[in-house]
Protein backbone atom coordinates (compact mmCIF):
# COMPACT_ATOMS: atom_id res chain seq x y z
CA UNK A 1 0.00 0.00 0.00
CA UNK A 2 1.53 3.45 -0.93
CA UNK A 3 1.95 6.03 2.20
CA UNK A 4 1.37 9.51 1.54
CA UNK A 5 1.99 10.37 5.18
CA UNK A 6 5.10 11.21 5.45
CA UNK A 7 3.99 14.09 2.96
CA UNK A 8 1.68 15.78 4.44
CA UNK A 9 -1.01 13.53 3.98
CA UNK A 10 -3.22 12.02 6.79
CA UNK A 11 -3.24 8.49 6.90
CA UNK A 12 -7.36 7.98 5.58
CA UNK A 13 -6.15 10.02 2.56
CA UNK A 14 -3.57 7.90 1.73
CA UNK A 15 -5.86 4.94 2.33
CA UNK A 16 -8.55 6.55 0.08
CA UNK A 17 -5.83 7.71 -2.91
CA UNK A 18 -4.75 3.80 -3.00
CA UNK A 19 -8.44 2.68 -2.98
CA UNK A 20 -9.23 5.23 -6.49
CA UNK A 21 -6.12 3.24 -7.56
CA UNK A 22 -7.37 0.10 -7.42
CA UNK A 23 -11.15 0.66 -8.36
CA UNK A 24 -10.76 3.74 -10.70
CA UNK A 25 -13.22 6.81 -10.31
CA UNK A 26 -15.38 5.59 -7.84
CA UNK A 27 -18.12 7.26 -5.35
CA UNK A 28 -17.13 8.06 -2.13
CA UNK A 29 -20.04 5.85 -1.00
CA UNK A 30 -17.93 2.87 -2.61
CA UNK A 31 -15.20 4.20 -1.21
CA UNK A 32 -15.81 4.15 2.21
CA UNK A 33 -17.36 0.59 1.52
CA UNK A 34 -14.09 -0.41 0.54
CA UNK A 35 -12.22 1.26 3.37
CA UNK A 36 -14.57 -0.21 5.87
CA UNK A 37 -14.46 3.65 7.25
CA UNK A 38 -17.62 5.60 8.19
CA UNK A 39 -18.70 7.90 5.00
CA UNK A 40 -18.19 10.86 6.05
CA UNK A 41 -14.67 10.34 6.87
CA UNK A 42 -14.11 8.82 3.38
CA UNK A 43 -15.70 12.01 1.61
CA UNK A 44 -13.62 14.14 4.04
CA UNK A 45 -10.35 12.50 2.62
CA UNK A 46 -11.63 12.33 -0.49
CA UNK A 47 -11.98 16.35 -0.68
CA UNK A 48 -8.38 16.64 0.89
CA UNK A 49 -6.88 14.67 -2.15
CA UNK A 50 -8.85 16.84 -4.55
CA UNK A 51 -7.47 19.68 -2.43
CA UNK A 52 -3.69 18.52 -2.37
CA UNK A 53 -4.06 17.41 -6.21
CA UNK A 54 -3.52 13.95 -5.62
CA UNK A 55 -7.48 13.28 -7.02
CA UNK A 56 -10.54 15.03 -9.41
CA UNK A 57 -13.57 14.54 -9.82
CA UNK A 58 -15.68 13.65 -12.55
CA UNK A 59 -19.59 14.43 -13.10
CA UNK A 60 -21.68 15.57 -10.42
CA UNK A 61 -24.99 13.15 -9.62
CA UNK A 62 -23.18 10.89 -8.27
CA UNK A 63 -19.69 12.61 -8.15
CA UNK A 64 -17.22 10.64 -8.48
CA UNK A 65 -13.47 10.78 -7.39
CA UNK A 66 -10.44 9.37 -10.10
CA UNK A 67 -6.74 9.25 -8.67
CA UNK A 68 -4.29 11.51 -10.14
CA UNK A 69 -1.46 9.26 -11.69
CA UNK A 70 1.34 8.17 -9.26
CA UNK A 71 4.12 9.70 -11.54
CA UNK A 72 1.82 12.86 -11.59
CA UNK A 73 1.39 12.61 -7.10
CA UNK A 74 5.26 12.11 -6.94
CA UNK A 75 6.52 15.52 -8.87
CA UNK A 76 3.81 17.19 -7.21
CA UNK A 77 5.08 15.93 -4.15
CA UNK A 78 8.53 16.49 -5.13
CA UNK A 79 7.78 19.76 -6.07
CA UNK A 80 6.57 20.61 -2.96
CA UNK A 81 9.05 19.45 -0.87
CA UNK A 82 11.93 20.85 -2.51
CA UNK A 83 10.19 24.18 -2.00
CA UNK A 84 9.63 24.02 1.51
CA UNK A 85 13.60 22.62 2.16
CA UNK A 86 14.57 25.59 0.09
CA UNK A 87 12.58 28.02 2.32
CA UNK A 88 14.01 25.76 5.67
CA UNK A 89 17.40 26.11 4.22
CA UNK A 90 17.37 30.27 4.13
CA UNK A 91 15.99 30.13 7.28
CA UNK A 92 18.30 28.17 8.45
CA UNK A 93 21.54 29.43 7.24
CA UNK A 94 20.54 33.18 8.39
CA UNK A 95 21.28 32.12 12.09
CA UNK A 96 24.19 32.29 13.76
CA UNK A 97 25.84 29.44 13.12
CA UNK A 98 26.10 28.05 17.22
CA UNK A 99 25.09 24.47 18.93
CA UNK A 100 26.66 21.28 18.77
CA UNK A 101 28.86 19.74 16.07
CA UNK A 102 27.40 16.49 15.21
CA UNK A 103 28.28 14.23 12.44
CA UNK A 104 25.32 13.12 10.53
CA UNK A 105 25.12 9.64 8.21
CA UNK A 106 23.26 9.74 4.92
CA UNK A 107 22.40 6.43 3.83
CA UNK A 108 21.29 7.06 -0.06
CA UNK A 109 22.63 8.22 -2.88
CA UNK A 110 19.66 10.44 -3.56
CA UNK A 111 20.19 12.63 -0.06
CA UNK A 112 23.94 12.51 -1.08
CA UNK A 113 23.81 14.56 -4.29
CA UNK A 114 20.67 16.60 -2.62
CA UNK A 115 23.27 18.04 -0.12
CA UNK A 116 26.21 18.35 -2.44
CA UNK A 117 23.88 20.08 -5.51
CA UNK A 118 22.56 22.77 -2.19
CA UNK A 119 26.20 22.97 -0.76
CA UNK A 120 27.92 23.78 -4.35
CA UNK A 121 25.31 26.44 -5.40
CA UNK A 122 25.10 27.96 -1.75
CA UNK A 123 28.46 27.64 -0.78
CA UNK A 124 30.23 30.83 -1.53
CA UNK A 125 33.69 29.84 -0.49
CA UNK A 126 36.44 27.98 -2.02
CA UNK A 127 35.13 23.94 -2.33
CA UNK A 128 37.06 21.06 -3.44
CA UNK A 129 35.16 17.78 -4.60
CA UNK A 130 36.93 14.15 -5.71
CA UNK A 131 35.22 11.69 -6.52
CA UNK A 132 34.20 8.59 -9.73
CA UNK A 133 33.38 10.22 -13.11
CA UNK A 134 29.81 9.03 -12.92
CA UNK A 135 29.21 10.24 -9.70
CA UNK A 136 30.77 14.02 -10.57
CA UNK A 137 28.80 14.00 -13.25
CA UNK A 138 25.76 13.75 -11.56
CA UNK A 139 26.10 17.15 -10.26
CA UNK A 140 26.92 18.95 -13.78
CA UNK A 141 23.57 21.22 -12.70
CA UNK A 142 25.00 21.96 -10.06
CA UNK A 143 28.66 22.79 -11.09
CA UNK A 144 26.96 25.09 -14.14
CA UNK A 145 25.16 27.05 -11.60
CA UNK A 146 28.50 27.35 -9.18
CA UNK A 147 30.63 28.56 -11.92
CA UNK A 148 27.60 31.00 -13.39
CA UNK A 149 27.91 32.80 -9.61
CA UNK A 150 32.08 32.41 -9.72
CA UNK A 151 32.70 30.71 -6.39
CA UNK A 152 35.79 28.93 -7.15
CA UNK A 153 35.96 25.20 -7.06
CA UNK A 154 38.71 22.02 -7.45
CA UNK A 155 37.56 19.15 -8.87
CA UNK A 156 39.45 15.93 -8.87
CA UNK A 157 38.51 12.64 -10.83
CA UNK A 158 39.16 9.47 -8.51
CA UNK A 159 38.93 6.44 -11.00
CA UNK A 160 40.88 7.35 -13.73
CA UNK A 161 37.75 8.44 -16.11
CA UNK A 162 37.44 11.52 -18.16
CA UNK A 163 33.89 12.56 -17.42
CA UNK A 164 32.40 15.37 -19.22
CA UNK A 165 32.24 18.02 -16.42
CA UNK A 166 31.23 21.65 -17.04
CA UNK A 167 34.06 22.82 -14.90
CA UNK A 168 37.72 22.18 -15.04
CA UNK A 169 38.59 18.71 -13.23
CA UNK A 170 42.27 17.13 -12.95
CA UNK A 171 42.67 13.61 -11.55
CA UNK A 172 43.90 12.32 -8.47
CA UNK A 173 47.18 12.17 -7.58
CA UNK A 174 49.31 8.44 -7.99
CA UNK A 175 49.22 8.59 -4.53
CA UNK A 176 45.82 7.94 -4.06
CA UNK A 177 45.14 5.90 -7.24
CA UNK A 178 47.64 3.58 -6.17
CA UNK A 179 46.68 3.31 -2.92
CA UNK A 180 44.62 0.12 -2.27
CA UNK A 181 43.22 0.71 0.75
CA UNK A 182 39.46 -0.78 0.84
CA UNK A 183 37.97 1.41 3.41
CA UNK A 184 39.13 4.83 1.47
CA UNK A 185 36.33 6.71 0.38
CA UNK A 186 34.80 6.94 -2.63
CA UNK A 187 33.57 10.99 -3.02
CA UNK A 188 35.29 13.72 -0.56
CA UNK A 189 33.54 17.09 -0.34
CA UNK A 190 35.35 19.86 1.54
CA UNK A 191 34.67 23.64 2.08
CA UNK A 192 35.73 25.74 4.92
CA UNK A 193 33.69 24.54 8.02
CA UNK A 194 32.19 21.45 6.29
CA UNK A 195 33.10 18.01 5.09
CA UNK A 196 31.23 15.41 3.43
CA UNK A 197 33.36 11.97 2.98
CA UNK A 198 31.17 8.98 1.23
CA UNK A 199 31.92 5.46 0.16
CA UNK A 200 30.35 2.35 -1.84
CA UNK A 201 27.41 0.43 0.17
CA UNK A 202 26.61 -2.38 -2.12
CA UNK A 203 24.27 -0.26 -5.00
CA UNK A 204 24.29 2.40 -2.62
CA UNK A 205 25.74 5.03 -0.71
CA UNK A 206 26.87 6.00 2.58
CA UNK A 207 28.00 9.28 3.70
CA UNK A 208 29.40 11.17 7.06
CA UNK A 209 28.55 15.17 6.93
CA UNK A 210 29.57 17.40 9.63
CA UNK A 211 30.66 20.58 10.54
CA UNK A 212 33.02 18.83 13.42
CA UNK A 213 36.51 20.79 13.57
CA UNK A 214 38.21 17.24 14.04
CA UNK A 215 36.02 16.02 10.78
CA UNK A 216 36.33 18.80 8.58
CA UNK A 217 40.43 18.38 9.58
CA UNK A 218 40.15 15.15 8.58
CA UNK A 219 38.46 15.14 4.95
CA UNK A 220 40.63 17.93 4.32
CA UNK A 221 43.66 15.64 4.66
CA UNK A 222 42.08 13.31 2.77
CA UNK A 223 41.71 15.93 0.09
CA UNK A 224 45.16 17.03 0.14
CA UNK A 225 45.96 12.88 -0.74
CA UNK A 226 43.84 13.30 -3.14
CA UNK A 227 44.99 16.71 -4.90
CA UNK A 228 48.47 15.71 -4.61
CA UNK A 229 49.22 18.41 -1.87
CA UNK A 230 51.31 18.40 1.02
Amino acid sequence: MIDLTPFGFTHTESMAYGTLLELGPATGYRVAREMNVARANAYHALEGLVAKGAAGTVGEDPRRYRAVRPDSVFALILERTSGNLDQLESELLAEEPVGEDRVIRLESRRALLDLLTRRLVRESEAARIAGPGDLLASLNQAFRARAAKGFDLEVAVTDGSDPDLPVPHRAASEEWTDTTDAGKPTLVFTSPGFGIAARNAGDEISALASTDPIFVCLTGETQDRIFGQS
